[in-house]
């Protein structure tokens, strides 16, 4: 069977709807991404989220930086993508915890994913090497010293006889809870 895309770009929803899925961060991850995004004030940062899809739910356990030989600008930045999957198999092979997210800057004055950032995020979502059932962007807004984080989660929609769109929603960054 093959799939034939109706629609390459992305729809991009201003709200959650109750059919969204959610996004779990933990306190970690919220501490690293503060830290990582203030201290690079005038040119993007960014790096790999890892984590567990619970159905199309997103819970995100670990991030990691940029890396070493990264390129970064005030409006772009591309990470150093050995580094992240070294970062990623390490993580896998302690915990478990998989590819389930991308995480960057906007140090200029954006505060929602860019159209590079939405063809991005469709491109993973679509991409049959993946099969995510929803893929999640944590984007953060840094300005005056404080970084304020936004989450987005891409999902893929059927829109007919083998054609798929590709939803990207803003959506509440929640706290992990203590399992007990």
């Amino acid at each position: 069977m093959r799939l034939r895309l109706k629609e390459f770009w992305p729809t991009f929803s201003r709200r959650e709807g109750k059919d969204t899925p959610r996004l779990f961060v933990s306190d970690e991850v919220i501490d690293f991404l503060r830290e990582r995004s203030v201290a690079s004030p005038t040119q993007e940062t960014g790096g790999i989220l890892m984590g567990f899809h619970e159905g199309r739910n997103i819970r995100v356990v670990k991030a990691s930086d940029a890396g070493p030989n990264a390129r970064r600008s005030s409006c772009g930045f591309l990470r150093d993508t050995s580094y992240c999957q070294a970062a990623l198999n390490e993580e896998y092979a302690r915990s478990g915890a998989d590819y389930v997210g991308e995480w960057h800057t906007h140090v200029i004055d954006l505060r929602g994913p860019s159209n590079g950032d939405l063809g991005t995020l469709a491109g993973l979502v679509l991409d049959t090497d993946y099969s995510f059932p929803s893929f999640s962007m944590l984007l953060v807004v840094v300005g005056h010293g404080s970084a304020e984080i936004l989450g987005y989660i891409a999902t893929a929609i059927a829109t007919g006889d083998h054609e798929l769109s590709v939803a990207v929603s803003p959506v509440t960054v929640e706290a992990i809870q203590p399992r007990r």
